[in-house]
C-alpha cells in the first residue's frame, strides 16, 4: 500500500483557527487561502479578489463579506494599495496572531459558570474592552511589521517598495527596517530616505538597534565636542583681535589724512 507523503507541499494553520468554531466554511477557506499565500517572514499576502473567489469557490461579493468578517474577528488586517497613478491594486492582507478560545469567550455576570451555545457573544459591559483589545492588537502588529508600519504611518506601498522592504528585511531584520522608517517619518520623508539610512548603516556595519543607538550617541557627542572647540577658537580669536587693535593704537596709527592715506606718527 502506498501512503501519501503529507510533508510535501503543505502549509500550517494554527489550531485555534479550527477550535474557535467562529468561522463559517467560506470564511475559513478564505482565511486558509490567505495564510497559504502569506510570506513567511512578513506574514503578508496580496491575492486578488478574483483569485480568492476562484480558490474559495464563491463570488466576489461573498469574498468581500468573508474578508470583512475575518477583520472583525481579528484574524487578518486589510490594507488598501494604489499605484503611482492612484489606481487600485490588490489589497495586502496581514495574518494576525490567531485569537484564542479564551480571548473570544466572554461570559456575562448573569451567566457565570455556564458556557454560551454560540461563541463570540459579548455582554454590553465588555464591548469597550473587546474594542480596546482589537486596537492594541493592531498597534502591536503595526509596530512589528514593517509593511504595516509604513502603510499606517507614512503612505501607500507600491509593489516596487514592498519588494525593496522585503529584501532589506532578509539582509538585516524587521526591527532595523522599522527604525529606519521611524527616522524617515520624523523628517517627513518616504521609503527612499529610509532606504538611504539602511544603506548607510550597512556601510558602517550597523546590524542591530543597539548599534544604531551607539552610532547616534557617538555622532551627537562628536557634534557637541566640535561646537565646544569652535567656541573656544572664536573666543581666542576675539581676544587676540582686541589685543592687536590696542597695540596698533599704541603704535600711533591714525585715521587717514585728506589724501586718503593712513598716517603713522613716529
Amino acid at each position: 500500500m502506498n501512503f501519501i507523503d503529507k510533508r510535501k507541499g503543505f502549509f500550517m494553520i494554527e489550531n485555534d483557527a479550527i477550535d474557535n468554531c467562529d468561522l463559517d466554511v467560506y470564511e475559513f477557506k478564505a482565511y486558509a487561502v490567505i495564510v497559504r499565500h502569506a510570506n513567511r517572514d512578513t506574514q503578508s499576502a496580496f491575492p486578488s479578489l478574483t483569485t480568492l473567489a476562484e480558490k474559495v469557490g464563491c463570488g466576489r461579493k461573498k469574498i468581500v463579506q468573508c474578508i470583512k468578517s475575518l477583520e472583525e474577528k481579528g484574524y487578518i488586517q486589510k490594507v488598501n494599495r494604489k499605484d503611482g497613478q492612484g489606481n487600485n491594486l490588490s489589497n495586502i492582507y496581514y495574518v494576525l496572531p490567531t485569537p484564542s478560545f479564551s480571548e473570544k469567550l466572554v461570559v456575562s455576570e448573569g451567566n457565570q459558570g455556564s458556557v454560551p451555545e454560540k461563541l463570540g457573544v459579548v455582554s454590553e459591559g465588555n464591548t469597550n474592552n473587546t474594542n480596546l483589545n482589537n486596537t492594541n492588537l493592531t498597534k502591536s502588529s503595526s509596530s512589528k511589521n514593517p509593511f504595516l508600519f509604513y502603510e499606517t504611518n507614512i503612505g501607500v506601498l507600491n509593489p516596487f517598495m514592498a519588494d525593496g522592504i522585503e529584501l532589506w528585511i532578509k539582509d538585516t531584520n524587521e526591527e532595523l527596517v522599522i527604525a529606519a522608517m521611524e527616522r524617515a517619518l520624523k523628517q517627513q520623508k518616504k521609503w527612499n530616505y529610509a532606504e538611504g539610512i539602511l544603506k548607510q548603516w550597512a556601510n558602517n556595519n550597523i546590524r542591530t538597534l543597539a548599534d544604531v543607538e551607539a552610532s547616534e550617541t557617538e555622532f551627537k557627542n562628536k557634534g557637541a565636542n566640535g561646537n565646544a572647540k569652535a567656541g573656544g577658537r572664536n573666543e581666542r580669536f576675539n581676544g587676540t583681535g582686541r589685543s592687536n587693535a590696542q597695540k596698533g593704537t599704541r603704535r600711533g596709527i591714525q585715521p587717514t589724512n585728506n589724501r586718503g592715506f593712513a598716517q603713522t606718527i613716529d
